[in-house]
């Protein structure tokens, strides 16, 4: 997937720069300052890559379930309990 850096390079590229609201208006020297006009029609535009990898968003939600059973009061709580392989 595309990551937030293209993305607000993209949209800084095909939407319309509104400049800014407040009192000096017109152009700003800071980036920070500018707004852009941002509509479905642009944002549907945006560039996907047509096949997308399932094996990294498994792996990812399968680690992030099981980091709480290695947790040190998860730890903690198993420390008496016997194991299987006693």
């Amino acid at each position: 997937m595309l990551n937030s850096s293209f993305g607000s390079f993209w949209i800084k590229q095909v939407c319309h720069c509104k400049g800014s609201q407040g009192v000096n208006e017109g152009a700003k020297a800071e980036m920070w300052e500018r707004f852009y006009q941002m509509n479905g029609t642009k944002v549907a535009d945006f560039p996907l890559p047509a096949s997308q990898p399932a094996q990294l968003p498994t792996a990812l939600v399968q680690i992030s379930t099981a980091l709480p059973r290695q947790s040190p009061a998860a730890t903690l709580a198993n420390w008496g309990t016997p194991r299987a392989d006693d």
